[in-house]
């Protein structure tokens, strides 16, 4: 029904841009993308159906030698031919009979358009009447909330004026009913009346006839005694805005599908950001309210409430149309988002949250596996020292099938940058007689064929050979290592990581070479982390102990406990029972020791561990940092900035690639190689 179809050509940043719709359609995204563009495209159209409406800002402002744009609607006329036919055979009235016929002779649908040319008249390729019954058939309605005066709902009569509105013979005919009440006798009117007509006519003042519209608003607000709205007695001006928001719409809504049933008409209505003002519950109750409506009015709305669009996600069953709206380059982009009624997995419908929908209005998403991810990359220090990662969503449940497939761009089809984050162990796994490695999970199939090797692309064809050595490392590989922790600095290995590593970045994946604990205690800066731990105390209860075993080990049987110490992994991929599963005569004393002293993932010792690194590293330039406030004033700095960011990349070196990769895919310089490009390392050297 109604519109079904938007083309926009070159209107201010839409340089292209075409809209399948539905009974419902929510317009998504981030500011500045061009939401209200494509709303101000359609209400433009509108405007311009009948009378000249002009203007500068509707050009595309990227380019200053485009100076025309075309908006083009198509119409669905099937319902309303239905209708029609009904009528005509049983109306014995032939007031409508021309409407009725010219409807007929419509076809199912019909696109409209405008061509506009800067300084020029505008151009349809239809007719004035055709424009006019349009307009008539598939009126247009919008509401704007952030300019919407919520104590005064006057404007509202125009729209019950539609609802009332009659033929002008019964226009007529009512209007010498109204004559014969000033004519009675009784109600001693006539002399009084005539006398204001002729004062009038002394003054040489007329009167504008009122348009049918205003005249059966007017006759509607005679009816209910006022046109004052209230609400359960009250005035507008004593309930909140939030109250009065919600019924102005409610209230919008239930005229409009009167109108749909007592008229020939199919109403359009534009809510701009309704959710400005409600409560959540508010809202709950505004999506069933539109839900219920949709069979008689189409909806556009453009929202920055994820509260509404989990609703509609998750209420929705085959009548809407979600609309990514996103911007590159200064141009609008658009996409439509895969809903959930097209998935066989009911589960997304229950699991679904608030912090799910937030995923569909962000910038960037990172999706981690949980607590401890969220942890680091929250971490305020490390975003006053990298600031693109305040508009970086964290989203936790990447190990969750149900919640990627919930909030992946890559499932939903929206138009957000996103990167997964993972441990290696969720890829690679050291086989049950410690003979080889195993492959695992849905990025590394069995026996069955890649999709690589359909594509005949240079990139396609590197995955499938990245694909077979990774295969012939994990099965053939013989690494060297050695006990008590299974530690491993063999080259082959850390090829295999790599090359994992590279892959998996190609599907938009970032896999640490251990888990996020490995990250965050490297090689070169594990010495610190004990520093940070015995200022602390982390380990008090069992320092001495600590410090005894400590003494005997290598450099990477240390690290290795250390990251075992925090509930991680050691080179293996082997937590503490795995160890000592695979490892019998694994000392039982440092396995007490370990178990007794082990720290929990979120135990708090990661926000205290970067506090710690960051605070002594501006101190190393001589910076005081006993705040934060400190330390990011200091991070605006460019040159201290760029000192202080070359340390994160000798300290962290894996977590430094990371983020280098987030920068480079949000500034949309995301390259060819996998990792940080060796001239951007360099610069840290």
């Amino acid at each position: 029904m109604s519109i079904t179809r938007i083309q926009i050509d070159n209107f201010r940043s839409i340089k292209h841009c075409v809209l399948n719709f539905d009974n419902i359609n929510l317009l998504i995204g981030e500011n500045g993308t061009g939401k209200s563009n494509i709303l101000d495209a359609v209400r433009h159209f509108y405007a311009c159906l009948l009378q000249e409406n002009d203007s500068a800002d509707c050009y595309n402002f990227q380019n200053r030698f485009s100076n025309e744009f075309s908006i083009s609607l198509t119409f669905d006329f099937r319902h309303l031919k239905q209708i029609s036919g009904n009528n005509r055979q049983r109306d014995t009235d032939s007031n409508y009979e021309g409407y009725y016929k010219w409807i007929s002779g419509r076809r199912q649908s019909e696109t409209l358009t405008l061509r506009q040319i800067n300084g020029k008249a505008a151009r349809w390729n239809q007719n004035r009447r055709y424009r006019q019954n349009i307009l008539n058939l598939f009126p247009l309605y919008a509401v704007d909330a952030r300019q919407v005066d919520l104590t005064d709902w006057s404007q509202l009569w125009d729209i019950i004026g539609d609802l009332m509105k009659v033929h002008r013979a019964r226009e007529a005919e009512i209007a010498a009913e109204i004559s014969s009440i000033k004519d009675n006798e009784k109600y001693k009117l006539e002399e009084r009346f005539t006398k204001l007509l002729e004062s009038l006519d002394r003054a040489n003042i007329q009167i504008k006839a009122y348009t049918p519209k205003q005249y059966a608003s007017t006759i509607s607000t005679l009816l209910c005694k006022g046109d004052v709205f209230s609400f359960k007695d009250s005035k507008l001006d004593y309930m909140s805005n939030g109250t009065n928001a919600f019924n102005y719409t409610n209230l919008l809504i239930e005229i409009l599908k009167l109108i749909f049933v007592y008229k020939i008409k199919e109403p359009v209505v534009i809510l701009d950001e309704p959710e400005i003002s409600l409560h959540h519950k508010l809202i709950d109750r505004l999506t069933e309210r539109i839900l219920g409506c949709h069979d008689a009015i189409r909806f556009l709305i453009a929202t920055h409430s994820p509260r509404l669009l989990k609703n509609i996600l998750k209420l929705e069953q085959s009548n809407c149309m979600i609309i990514h709206v996103s911007q590159t380059n200064g141009h609008t982009h658009t996409a439509a988002v895969t809903l959930f009624s097209q998935d066989s997995d009911q589960r997304l419908r229950i699991f679904m949250t608030d912090q799910h929908a937030n995923a569909y209005f962000s910038r960037y998403i990172l999706s981690v596996e949980g607590a401890s991810e969220n942890e680091v990359f929250s971490n305020r220090y490390l975003q006053a020292l990298f600031p693109f990662l305040r508009d970086v969503d964290i989203m936790e449940g990447m190990s969750d099938d149900v919640v990627q497939r919930i909030i992946s761009p890559e499932y939903r089809h929206f138009q957000t940058q996103f990167l997964l984050l993972a441990d290696m162990d969720k890829f690679l796994v050291r086989s049950g007689d410690n003979t080889h490695f195993e492959l695992r999970g849905k990025y590394f199939p069995g026996k069955e064929l890649p999709r690589e090797r359909y594509y005949y692309s240079r990139l396609r064809s590197e995955q499938l050979l990245r694909l077979k050595r990774i295969r012939a490392l994990a099965e053939q590989g013989r690494f060297r290592f050695w006990m008590p922790f299974y530690s491993c600095k063999d080259p082959n290995f850390r090829e295999l990581l790599r090359l994992i590593q590279e892959y998996l970045l190609r599907r938009n994946l970032f896999a640490a070479s251990t888990t996020v604990e490995g990250m965050l205690i490297t090689y070169s800066n594990f010495p610190s982390f004990l520093e940070y731990c015995r200022e602390a105390g982390i380990f008090s209860r069992n320092q001495a102990g600590l410090d005894s075993a400590y003494s005997g080990m290598l450099r990477n049987d240390r690290l290795n406990l250390t990251r075992l110490l925090v509930s991680g992994k050691s080179d293996f991929l082997f937590n503490l029972d795995e160890i000592c599963k695979r490892n019998t005569g694994f000392d039982p004393k440092l396995k007490s020791l370990i178990e007794s002293s082990r720290q929990g993932k979120t135990g708090g010792w990661i926000s205290g561990w970067l506090e710690y690194f960051f605070r002594k590293s501006a101190r190393s330039y001589g910076i005081p940092c006993k705040t934060f406030s400190q330390f990011a004033e200091a991070a605006e700095d460019q040159d201290l900035r760029f000192f202080l960011r070359r340390d994160v990349w000798n300290s962290f070196p894996e977590l430094f690639d990371l983020l280098e990769i987030i920068r480079q895919q949000m500034s949309g310089r995301s390259g060819e190689r996998a990792w940080a490009p060796a001239d951007v390392r360099a610069s840290y050297r």
